[in-house]
């Protein structure tokens, strides 16, 4: 069943989970600043001794959004909580595409 936390707040829910999946853009920062509000119940969870991870859709390796939350003020015990969907397909073909050869394109002009 689905809860929606808009008037009642996450800490309504969070004794119920260990691990917390959040998205990090638009809820955790706006591409310029913190969400101070957001920031606040990542400490929250982290003061219950829950986990977060921070995950992205950014096709980059977990170290270029660290530094760019950086920039904006984030701790890096925060930052370390990070990951994104460039790092798993790096992870995905170091591991099954190692030693072996690929082709891979970006396309610039549509068909």
């Amino acid at each position: 069943m689905t809860k929606n936390l808009d008037k009642i707040g996450l800490s309504s829910i969070a004794d119920n989970y260990q691990l917390f999946y959040i998205d990090l853009w638009g809820v955790i920062h706006n591409g310029v600043n913190l969400h101070d509000e957001a920031i606040n119940v990542l400490k929250q969870i982290s003061n219950k001794n829950k986990d977060y991870i921070l995950l992205t859709n950014a096709p980059r390796p977990n170290n270029s959004v660290k530094k760019f939350l950086e920039k904006m003020g984030m701790e890096k015990e925060m930052r370390d909580h990070v990951f994104t969907s460039g790092e798993a397909a790096l992870n995905y073909l170091k591991k099954n595409f190692l030693n072996k050869s690929f082709f891979s394109c970006w396309p610039t002009k549509r068909f």
